[in-house]
């Protein structure tokens, strides 16, 4: 892969790279860490890189094991920052449902991390289960497991 492949692709993918961080992360500071811990990793193996084919899934991959290694070494989940909760909500594209984004804001901040990921992935990367197996280099049996397992811990969480 070229150094100008390289480049393009990763111009491609910033954006949704940096708000899958923000998703994960739920804090624009640990956001920024994830974001450039994974560019960085993604950089250092460039050279392994043959052609641009499973480079998103490859990416993606590399940011959900920097994450889970990001919360292994804090022993702890992430914090949700009222800034950074405000400013996701500043955001939002229908500001008469504004009370509905919080609710499901702060209940996908309570999530168990697998599901959180999942849940990320699938509806607001709008990735397919397999995209997501792949990213997670899981069976697709586990990742629609996690997903159903998550969609529940949601509900519960939304009617408590």
């Amino acid at each position: 892969m070229t150094e100008e492949e390289f480049e393009t692709f990763l111009s491609a993918e910033k954006e949704m790279l940096s708000s899958f961080c923000r998703s994960l992360c739920q804090n624009e500071h640990d956001a920024q860490d994830l974001f450039q811990e994974t560019v960085l990793k993604f950089w250092k193996r460039k050279a392994q890189l043959k052609s641009v084919d499973g480079l998103h899934t490859y990416l993606f991959r590399i940011c959900v094991n920097t994450y889970r290694n990001m919360i292994r070494s804090k022993k702890r989940r992430p914090e949700v920052y009222e800034e950074e909760r405000e400013e996701y909500l500043d955001n939002i594209p229908d500001k008469s449902n504004r009370e509905e984004y919080v609710l499901l804001y702060d209940a996908v901040s309570r999530l168990k991390t697998n599901s959180r990921i999942v849940l990320t992935l699938t509806y607001f990367k709008d990735l397919s289960e397999k995209e997501v197996a792949e990213i997670l280099n899981l069976p697709i049996g586990t990742v629609k497991t996690r997903l159903l397992t998550a969609k529940r811990e949601l509900k519960k969480e939304l009617t408590t």
